[in-house]
């Protein structure tokens, strides 16, 4: 998750993922307006509730006890990545 997308209709919050499942049929956009256009909620702009993104932020943390056997340490990959701070 990226972010929490707060909107003025309380059942409107949703979230924005990376990645998602898509049920359906896809249809591909040719219109350039369509594709560029982020959703709205217009009809609503003027009421005085706060509505936009609200940024979020994944990290890993430190590996917990290894399971059996105990003397297995975490692997130079996922090591690196946590000592990183970053989450990709």
């Amino acid at each position: 998750m990226d972010n929490y997308v707060l909107a003025r209709s309380a059942f409107n919050h949703s979230v924005k993922y990376r990645s998602a499942m898509v049920y359906g049929r896809a249809q591909g956009l040719t219109d350039p307006d369509e594709i560029a256009a982020p959703p709205g909620d217009d009809n609503e702009a003027g009421f005085p509730v706060r509505a936009g993104l609200l940024p979020m932020a994944t990290t890993l943390a430190p590996a917990g006890p290894p399971g059996p056997p105990k003397d297995l340490a975490l692997p130079e990959e996922p090591a690196r990545l946590i000592a990183s701070g970053n989450l990709r």
